[in-house]
C-alpha cells in the first residue's frame, strides 16, 4: 500500500515535469533528482528512471468514522421508544430524557481509537439502577454514515444500541 502511494507521488512528479517539458523550456531534465522528506526524515531520493533508492516510513493518520462521537449531538430509543437526545462535549456525556425533564451525565474517557469508558457522574431518571461512580465500558462496532453502533457493558451486563448524529 505505502509502495502504491510513494509510486503515485512519483508518477505525479514525473508526469508533470514532463508537461512542462513539451510546453517549453524547463528546469527538469534526466539528471534532476527530487528528494523529498518525511516527518521522520528518512529521505526518498527519486529521479527520472523511476528508481526509489531508499523508503521512508510515514505515517497515515487512520480515520476510522469513530471520532465522529467526540463532539456532537446525537439520539437513541430508550426502551419504551421515545428518543433521548445526546450531546457529547469536552468529553461530557450528557442525555435528555422525556424532552429534557430528566438528565443523565458521565464522563467520557477515551481508552482506544474505537473504545471508551463513560463514568456516571448523576442521573435524575426515576429507577435509574446505576450508582455515580458506575463505569461503562464502550466499544464503538461500527460507523455507517451518521449511524454509530456500539457495545457497552457495565455491572456485568452488555448490550448493543445505536447512536444517531443529528
Amino acid at each position: 500500500m505505502l509502495k502504491l502511494f510513494y509510486l503515485s507521488v512519483l508518477f505525479l512528479l514525473l508526469s508533470c515535469g514532463k508537461e512542462k517539458k513539451e510546453s517549453g523550456p524547463s528546469e527538469l531534465n534526466d539528471t534532476t533528482t527530487i528528494v523529498i522528506v518525511p516527518r521522520d526524515t528518512s529521505v526518498i531520493s527519486v529521479s527520472n528512471n523511476d528508481v526509489i533508492e531508499k523508503e521512508a516510513h510515514v505515517q497515515v493518520k487512520k480515520t476510522t468514522g469513530c471520532d465522529m462521537l467526540h463532539k456532537g449531538i446525537f439520539v437513541y430509543k430508550d426502551p419504551q421508544g421515545q428518543d433521548v437526545k445526546v450531546s457529547i462535549t469536552d468529553n461530557v456525556w450528557t442525555e435528555e430524557h422525556k424532552n429534557g425533564q430528566y438528565v443523565t451525565i458521565a464522563k467520557m474517557k477515551w481508552t482506544g481509537q474505537c473504545t471508551y469508558e463513560n463514568t456516571l457522574l448523576m442521573s435524575s431518571l426515576p429507577g435509574f439502577s446505576l450508582p455515580p461512580g458506575t463505569v461503562m465500558q464502550v466499544t464503538i462496532d461500527k460507523v455507517e454514515g451518521f449511524d454509530v453502533y456500539f457495545t457497552a457493558t457495565a455491572a456485568g451486563k452488555s448490550y448493543h444500541s445505536r447512536l444517531t448524529k443529528i
